[in-house]
């Protein structure tokens, strides 16, 4: 008689004829079955799980459950020793089985206690099935919510374009009719310099929507972020600290993308220091190692820090923030 087997009859007590045909149907059980002390570690394991767990039955004897599901689970019997019973499992949870190989499968492990007498310490069983991976309903939900929007933005982008077309036309031609000396003159130059802007925000649509690509360009960067938050901040209680060397090396972006998040962060900054306080933005290059914490390739890069003393942002908001175009505080008009 094998080590495994004699653990089995002895932990279960199985000296009795209803003993051995559950023995016969845990062996041959097309199931993943495994047997758990109360000491959260393996009393015995079936072929299927074995194969499962690509560890042979005899290893598995003694070592601790966690070693093959370092989620922790605890299976603690709700109920006194002797009054358990088999009519419902104590849990049923989808977590990862790390294999012998150190491969990992996403399963669904149902425990349950097996009866036993008021002498014997409790056994459990393990039930474990392959499954796919957990998709979270909120989490699909919210990527078919935001692949709707990329659509509708798409389809105004195009349509905002095909205006933007007819006024520019309109504009040029009025130009061409009037004097050069024309009172009228800088009115339309105002009016073709909100229209660029207006080009802009349709290309951020359009990228949005995956309709377009970001126009990446070599430029410096820290002249056109300096502006930018000087702009913003002007006219404001909010004291400004700028580290921005004149070594930074030169940047492959989206000028336009890279102007549009300083600008939105300058702005959340300023309003949320509506007493005053300190904005800090600084730039360093910085080179990382091909093993680094981001999901980034190894290379050079910049990297821009920045910092208000405004009182953060309210708990309800932080799983939206970075929803595209999600407002989490009323927009604030400055005027002069």
């Amino acid at each position: 008689m094998s080590n495994h087997q004699t653990i089995f009859q002895e932990e279960c007590i199985r000296c009795t004829p209803a003993g051995d045909r559950f023995k016969f149907a845990f062996d041959n059980s097309e199931h993943a079955l495994s047997l758990l002390s109360c000491k959260k570690t393996f009393l015995d394991a079936n072929p299927e799980f074995a194969r499962m767990s690509q560890y042979p039955a005899c290893e598995l004897i003694s070592m601790p459950f966690n070693a093959l599901f370092p989620k922790k689970m605890d299976y603690t019997p709700p109920l006194p020793q002797g009054q358990m019973t088999q009519e419902s499992p104590l849990f049923t949870i989808k977590t990862l089985m790390q294999t012998k190989d150190k491969n990992k499968r996403h399963v669904r492990i149902t425990i349950s206690p097996l009866a036993a007498s008021q002498k014997a310490d409790p056994v459990f069983q393990a039930l474990v099935e392959p499954c796919l991976p957990h998709v979270n309903t909120e989490d699909t939900l919210k990527m078919d919510r935001l692949r709707s929007i990329g659509d509708l933005a798409g389809g105004i982008a195009h349509n905002f374009n095909n205006i933007m077309t007819a006024l520019y036309g309109n504009i040029t031609l009025a130009r061409m009719e009037l004097p050069v000396k024309s009172n009228a003159i800088p009115y339309l130059e105002k009016a073709e310099n909100s229209m660029n802007q207006a080009v802009k925000l349709t290309r951020q649509l359009l990228t949005f929507a995956k309709g377009g690509s970001p126009v990446k360009e070599k430029f410096n960067p820290g002249p056109m972020i300096r502006d930018t938050v000087l702009f913003n901040l002007s006219g404001s209680n909010v004291r400004l600290n700028l580290a921005l060397p004149h070594t930074l090396w030169p940047i492959r972006a989206d000028k336009n993308q890279i102007g549009q998040v300083i600008d939105n962060i300058t702005i959340n900054a300023r309003q949320a220091m509506t007493t005053g306080g300190t904005f800090f933005l600084g730039m360093k290059n910085t080179t990382l190692l091909k093993d680094n914490l981001l999901t980034i390739a190894k290379g050079a890069y910049i990297k821009i820090t920045c910092r208000d003393q405004g009182k953060g942002i309210p708990e309800k908001n932080l799983a939206r923030i970075f929803d595209p175009y999600f407002i989490a505080m009323p927009i604030i008009i400055y005027t002069s």
